[in-house]
């Protein structure tokens, strides 16, 4: 069920314009999405089913105010 609900995840946020997932505008959602690909079910699974999720999600991680949490919580 959770693979499935991420599958969702994934086709709706292919089908936005934009870095993030609502598209021009940073979110919540991005800095939650940061975080979940780290848990299960774990980044290989996002980056080979979820491109669109794990490519939003390392550039969330990648933002300047949020890079060194990002480093000290799951690096």
């Amino acid at each position: 069920a959770r693979k499935a609900m991420w599958l969702v995840m994934e086709a709706e946020a292919a089908r936005r314009d934009g870095p993030w997932f609502l598209g021009a505008r940073f979110s919540a959602i991005d800095l939650y999405l940061a975080c979940m690909v780290h848990w299960r079910p774990g980044q290989d699974w996002f980056a080979a089913h979820a491109p669109t999720l794990t490519r939003i999600a390392v550039s969330a991680g990648s933002e300047p105010k949020l890079a060194a949490t990002m480093a000290r919580n799951f690096a």
